[in-house]
C-alpha cells in the first residue's frame, strides 16, 4: 500500500510538473514591450488655417512683385520728383512687411511637436505595461513547483530516514531510561547524586554525552565508575529491528502531514495558474488595446501631415519608438533537498535529549534547554526542578 502510494505521488508530480510547465511556456511573459502607432480614424484635408496661409502665400507672391517694382520705380523718381519717390517707397515697404507677417504659419514645426506628443505617450504606456504581476506570479508558480517535488521525495524517503535514525533513538531512549540514583556500582553518596542532579546527570545518558567532572566533588575516579557503568547500560542494550505499532504509527502519521502539504501546494498552483493566465491575457490585452490620448495626438499628426502636403512641403515622419524591455523572472531553484537538510521528528516520548552547550540539563522530550523552577503544587510542592523552557508546548521535567 506504501508502495502504491508513493507511486502515485511520483507519477502527480510528474504530471502536475509537466502541465504547469507547459501552461507556462504556453503564456509567454514578452521579453519586450512595442505598442504600435495607431492609425488616423479620418483622412484629414488641410486644416482652414493652412488654407488661409497658402492663399496668402499664393497672393503675396503677386504683391511683393509689385512691392519690388514699386520700390525700384521710386528710387529712380527720387531724382526726378523726390516727394514721389519717397512716398512710393514707403508704401512699397509697407507692402512687403505684411506679406513676411502673412507667411508666419510653420506646418512642419505643428508637424514635429504632436510627433514627439506621439512618441512620449507611447514611451509612457510601454513602461507601463503590468508585466510586474505576471512576473511574480510566475516567481510563485515556480516555487511551489519546487516546494511539491520536495514534498515527493519527502514521503519517497521516509522510511528510510526513519530506520536511519531508529537505532540511536532506541539506544538514547534506553539510556535515559536508567538513573543515576540505581547505579549501586558507582558506590556515590548521596551528596554526589545532588551534586551531579544540580548540573542536570540524572541518567545514563546524561553521564554519556557531557562529562560529569563538570559537577563539583566527581573527580577521576568517580568518572571513571560512571563511565564503566554508563557501559554496563549500553551492553544491555537490544535493538528492536521489527517495527513497532507506534513506528508504523509515526510513519503513516508523516505520510499524511506530506500528503496534506501536497494537496495544499497543489491547491495553491492551480489558483496562481489561473491568476498568471489572466495577467498574461491583461498584458497582451494592453498592449493591443488603444488609449485615448495616444488616439489624440495621431489625429493631430493626421492633420499636420495633411498641412504638410498643402504646401508641398515634405512629411519628416515619427521618429522610431525603442521597445521597452521588461524585468525577467528572478527565481532561482534552491539547492537539492537531501534527507540530512529536513529537521526529523518523533511524536513519541522516545525523542533524545541534546546536550546542552552551557551546562544545563536539555529537555529529555523535545531537546530544548530547561529552565530552574520550584513546584507550586503537588506531593513536590516547593521543590525545584527542571521544565522544558517551550511550556507549556512541552511538559519535559527533570528532578533536581
Amino acid at each position: 500500500m506504501a508502495q502504491f502510494s508513493m507511486e502515485i505521488m511520483r507519477l502527480t508530480g510528474s504530471v502536475l510538473r509537466g502541465n504547469q510547465q507547459a501552461i507556462l511556456t504556453s503564456n509567454p511573459i514578452p521579453a519586450q514591450i512595442t505598442i504600435a502607432i495607431p492609425k488616423a480614424r479620418v483622412t484629414y484635408s488641410p486644416s482652414a488655417e493652412a488654407q488661409k496661409a497658402r492663399s496668402l502665400l499664393s497672393s503675396a507672391s503677386a504683391w511683393g512683385n509689385a512691392g519690388r517694382v514699386g520700390l525700384a520705380l521710386s528710387f529712380l523718381a527720387l531724382f526726378a520728383l523726390p516727394i514721389l519717390g519717397v512716398i512710393g517707397g514707403i508704401v512699397s515697404f509697407i507692402v512687403l512687411t505684411q506679406l513676411g507677417k502673412s507667411g508666419s504659419f510653420d506646418a512642419t514645426q505643428r508637424y514635429n511637436v504632436a510627433a514627439e506628443k506621439v512618441r512620449s505617450r507611447i514611451q509612457f504606456l510601454q513602461s507601463n505595461t503590468p508585466v510586474s504581476e505576471a512576473y511574480a506570479t510566475k516567481n510563485e508558480i515556480e516555487k511551489k513547483l519546487a516546494e511539491y517535488e520536495r514534498l515527493v521525495t519527502d514521503f519517497k524517503d521516509v522510511e528510510k530516514d526513519y530506520s536511519s535514525v531508529r537505532q540511536k533513538e532506541q539506544l538514547d531512549a534506553h539510556l535515559s531510561a536508567h538513573m543515576l540514583r540505581g547505579a549501586r556500582s558507582t558506590k556515590l553518596t548521596s551528596g554526589d547524586l545532588a551534586s551531579l542532579a544540580s548540573f542536570g546527570f540524572t541518567t545514563a545518558y546524561d553521564a554519556k554525552m557531557r562529562n560529569v567532572q563538570d559537577a563539583y566533588g566527581i573527580g577521576p575516579v568517580k568518572a571513571s565508575r560512571i563511565t564503566a557503568w554508563v557501559k554496563t547500560v549500553e551492553q544491555r542494550f537490544h535493538f528492536q529491528a521489527q517495527y513497532s505499532d507506534a513506528d508504523r504509527h509515526a510513519i503513516q502519521v508523516k505520510k499524511g502531514n506530506i500528503v496534506s502539504r501536497q494537496q495544499g501546494c497543489a491547491d495553491s498552483l492551480n489558483k496562481l495558474v489561473d491568476d498568471f493566465r489572466k495577467q498574461v491575457a491583461g498584458v497582451q490585452s494592453y498592449t493591443a488595446g488603444s488609449d485615448a490620448q495616444l488616439q489624440q495626438f495621431v489625429e493631430e499628426v493626421g492633420q499636420a501631415e495633411a498641412d504638410l502636403l498643402h504646401f508641398k512641403l515634405p512629411v519628416p515622419g515619427i521618429k522610431p519608438i525603442p521597445a521597452h524591455v521588461t524585468k525577467t523572472s528572478s527565481y532561482h531553484a534552491s539547492p537539492s533537498w537531501t534527507p540530512t537538510s529536513r529537521t526529523t521528528s518523533r511524536p513519541t516520548v522516545s525523542q533524545p535529549p541534546s546536550a546542552a552547550a552551557s551546562g544545563t540539563p536539555s529537555c529529555p522530550i523535545c531537546g530544548s534547554r530547561m529552565s530552574y523552577r520550584t513546584a507550586r503544587r503537588g506531593a513536590r510542592a516547593g521543590r525545584p526542578f527542571w521544565g522544558c523552557s517551550r511550556f507549556p508546548t512541552c511538559r519535559g521535567t527533570r528532578n533536581i
